[in-house]
């Protein structure tokens, strides 16, 4: 996936279907089907991408590992974005690069 915007807070990600994944001792492969191409996730990777099950924005995603980590929260979002940012350029995830309006 070419990504021509910026990634934000107000970003939302969802994993794509079609990847499969597995935890092997707390860390996650994916399995791509399409492109037969493998992701391996830490476990901070892989709280995120267990996240993405659901449309989550990037301030989302911040926030819910906040509340597992010490950690400052511009770190934490630029952490996520460059993640997300990866995975979208793999086609794991899709992006929506406005915040849904109810």
């Amino acid at each position: 996936m070419l990504i021509t915007n910026p990634i934000t807070a107000a970003t939302r990600a969802v994993a794509v279907t079609g990847v499969v994944c597995c935890d092997l001792a707390g860390e996650t492969v994916l399995l791509h089907l399409a492109s037969n191409t493998y992701f391996g996730l830490d476990e901070t990777g892989t709280q995120i991408w267990n996240s993405l099950r659901d449309s989550r924005t990037i301030r989302e995603i911040r926030d819910e590992l906040l509340r597992s980590y010490e950690v400052a929260p511009e770190q934490c979002e630029q952490a996520v974005i460059a993640l997300i940012s990866d995975l979208a350029k793999h086609g794991l995830v899709t992006l929506s690069l406005h915040e849904a309006t109810a």
